[in-house]
Order: C-alpha cells, then sequence, then structure tokens
C-alpha cells in the first residue's frame, strides 16, 4: 500500500473531527458524527498531503440498527470528545433506540496520532430480551480512482489476512477492500461479529 502523508490541518480550538497524518473522519471542519446519528462523515485518506476519500461520491459511513427484527432510527445526543492530541482521541455520541425504554446505543471513534487504523466501538445496553443487531459501512465505496475496487472477505491469523475466514468465523470477520496499490482492511472484532458492509 502506498505511504500516505500530510500535514495535520491547523486548528485554533478543540477540533469536532478527528485527524492524524494519515487519515480524517469527516471532509472540512464537518463533525465526525453527523448531527443527531450515529453516523459517521465521508472518511478520507491523505495520499502525499492529498486528501483521499474513501466513499463515493460524499457518502457517510452508515450505520444501521435493527431492534427484534424491525429497523429503528437512532436518536443521538450531541457528540463529545477526548482528546489525546491536536485531532487525535476519540468521539462518541450517546443513541437512543425506540424511546426512554428500549436499549441505548454509545458509539465511539477513536483515532491516535500515529496510528494508521481508525476504530469505532458499538456498545448496547438495556436490551433486555430484545435481539439488536447492526451493520456498519457504506453502501457505494471509492479507493484510488474507482467505485469498483475488488474485496475479499477473511480473517486475520497471525498477522497475515487470510481468504474465506477460519475457526468460528468461516465466512470471516474482516474485508479486505483493494484497488491497484491502494486499499484498506475492515475488522469487526466481537463473539458474534461478522465482516462490515463495505460498497457494492
Amino acid at each position: 500500500m502506498v505511504q500516505m502523508d500530510s500535514p495535520i490541518a491547523s486548528q485554533t480550538a478543540p477540533a469536532a473531527w478527528l485527524q492524524n497524518e494519515y487519515m480524517r473522519m469527516g471532509p472540512g471542519d464537518v463533525d465526525t458524527f453527523v448531527s443527531g446519528t450515529p453516523t459517521i462523515a465521508q472518511p478520507f485518506y491523505y495520499n502525499g498531503g492529498t486528501p483521499v476519500k474513501l466513499t463515493y461520491s460524499s457518502y457517510n459511513l452508515s450505520t444501521v440498527v435493527h431492534v427484534d427484527g424491525a429497523p429503528v432510527t437512532p436518536a443521538c445526543a450531541a457528540q463529545s470528545a477526548s482528546w489525546t492530541g491536536n485531532g487525535a482521541g476519540s468521539i462518541s455520541v450517546t443513541c437512543s433506540l425506540g424511546g426512554g425504554t428500549g436499549p441505548s446505543l454509545d458509539v465511539q471513534a477513536t483515532l491516535e496520532a500515529t496510528s494508521m487504523v481508525a476504530e469505532f466501538k458499538y456498545e448496547v445496553s438495556g436490551v433486555g430480551e430484545s435481539v439488536v443487531t447492526i451493520w456498519f459501512g457504506t453502501s457505494d465505496d471509492w479507493i484510488g480512482t474507482t467505485d469498483r475496487p475488488s474485496k475479499t472477505i477473511g480473517d486475520f491469523v497471525g498477522g497475515v489476512f487470510v481468504e474465506g475466514g477460519v475457526g468460528s468465523s468461516p465466512g470471516g470477520r474482516a474485508v479486505k477492500v483493494m484497488s491497484g496499490e491502494e486499499g484498506l482492511y475492515l475488522i469487526a472484532f466481537g463473539t458474534s461479529a461478522t465482516a462490515p458492509g463495505w460498497g457494492v
């Protein structure tokens, strides 16, 4: 994969978006979380100082939630931030799933200053007997110069990507998305996790 390098945009106040020298969550001065939602603003990586989008057009990274098989529209409070550097750290939102008596969803996005890995953590509480399903990803991706990159489902074993998955996850918990020399990996963690959704 190509080396990504860019100076961090100057900020005069605590940023509302995550960024480091390798990537950023959201274009310009846009909040990392789209207001009132668990949706992550369009992600970019830096290639030779130029931001390159990771989704088609201006698509964000969607979070789709179902409770007991029915779609639910999360209602989220304003995002809060915990900074470890200029644009680095964590931003989180807390969302209600179907009213005050239903389950709640906490979403945290983390990007450290020297990391090429963005982490998105989802935690559901107050579930009771309900079954909550979460889908995270994009309906149309963009890698390098195309919205038709190759996609391979698999797993990481000893730090090496293995196509097809292994062990208790035969379908794989990771997606390898490549276009020429540029690409990314999406990895899902958790006892019931499967590969995230990424593009069509």
